[in-house]
Order: structure tokens, then C-alpha cells, then sequence
């Protein structure tokens, strides 16, 4: 539990503080996100015994809403001091940019993720936000009512196939999990008489 709090606490206002100066600290941020946040997993003691589902992490639902809110806040910061004036400039804006990537990869996708599965129609409403953030809004619908419905069949475009390359899937993914979830979105908006 506490090295899931520092991969994913810390890194919020070291980012603040790549955004702004760039340079070597914006390196210094990426490398404490990938080098040091891996030495994590080997450091700390490992637990691989399962929970009971009604043991959840009592802290973690709140921890979830409070990481779905900072993921925003942080798609502020990163849109306006590493796409406008006044933040990080030149080639400054790599590392940080690649450091936000990371962050919104590493975190906010697998947050989102728990959100859209959580019961309050908050949380799953913060996990669509986060994630068309991402510009992965349609995962949002088709997560659930594709690949939940037909994981590992051809009926699911997030399913891969046997022998198909990473590229190949992923290009198959990204179009079919869209589709996916345009058809279905499309059909229950039908069935519940709602305009599209």
C-alpha cells in the first residue's frame, strides 16, 4: 500500500515542478517516475495472496476520486506550461512532456479504469472525463459493454489474436474498441427512444 501511495502521490507535485523549469529537473522527475518507481517493485516485500473482495482497501475509493481530480488539475498544468508561454521551453519540454506521458499512462489510464467500474455514478462519471481526456473517451463504453460481454473471443477487439503482432493488435484495438463502442452506445440510445 505505501509504495502504491508514492508512485502515484509523489509524482503529482514533481510534475507541477517539470512543467515549470524544464531542463534537468523535468529529467530528473522522468527518471524518479520510470527508474525509481520500477526499483519499487523490487524493493518492497511482495504479497501474493489474495483478499477477501470485501477487505477492499478502505481508502482506496477516495484515493481513486482524489487521483481522477488531480489527473485534471495536471492536464491544466501540462496543456498550459508546455503548450503555451511561461512554462518549460525548447527542448526543455521533453523530458516533461514524456514525464506527464508516463504519469497519464502509468496512473490515470488504470485509475479510470477502477472509476468507470466503481457503483456511484460519480466515480464512473470522473473515469469518462479522464479518460476522453486521454483521448480514449470511447473506452469508457466499450470497456464494459464489449470487452466484459466477449473477453477472449472474436468478438472482442481488445482480445488478441493468436500470433498477431503488437502493432497489428493495437491498430485493430484502438479502431475496434471505437466501433465497438459507437455500435453499442448507438443501440441503447436506440432501444431507450433517446436521440443520438
Amino acid at each position: 500500500m505505501i509504495g502504491f501511495l508514492i508512485a502515484t502521490l509523489i509524482p503529482i507535485p514533481l510534475l507541477i515542478l517539470a512543467s515549470a523549469m524544464g531542463g534537468a529537473v523535468a529529467w530528473a522527475v522522468l527518471a524518479y517516475l520510470t527508474v525509481f518507481t520500477a526499483l519499487l517493485d523490487h524493493v518492497l516485500p511482495q504479497n501474493w495472496r489474495n483478499h477477501d473482495a470485501t477487505e477492499e482497501f478502505r481508502a482506496g475509493h477516495g484515493l481513486s476520486i482524489a487521483l481522477g481530480v488531480m489527473h485534471l488539475f495536471l492536464m491544466v498544468i501540462a496543456v498550459r506550461y508546455l503548450g503555451g508561454p511561461g512554462g518549460a521551453e525548447g527542448w526543455g519540454v521533453l523530458p516533461a512532456v514524456l514525464a506527464f506521458g508516463v504519469y497519464f499512462g502509468q496512473v490515470s489510464h488504470p485509475n479510470a479504469h477502477e472509476l468507470i467500474h466503481r457503483s456511484g455514478k460519480e466515480a464512473v462519471q470522473l473515469g469518462k472525463i479522464v479518460y476522453t481526456s486521454l483521448l480514449f473517451g470511447h473506452h469508457a463504453s466499450s470497456h464494459p459493454k464489449v470487452h466484459h460481454v466477449y473477453v477472449a473471443t472474436p468478438y472482442d477487439p481488445n482480445t488478441a489474436l493468436l500470433g498477431e503482432s503488437f502493432y497489428r493488435f493495437f491498430v485493430r484495438a484502438w479502431i475496434g474498441s471505437f466501433r465497438e463502442g459507437m455500435r453499442i452506445e448507438t443501440h441503447d440510445l436506440r432501444r431507450a427512444g433517446r436521440p443520438l
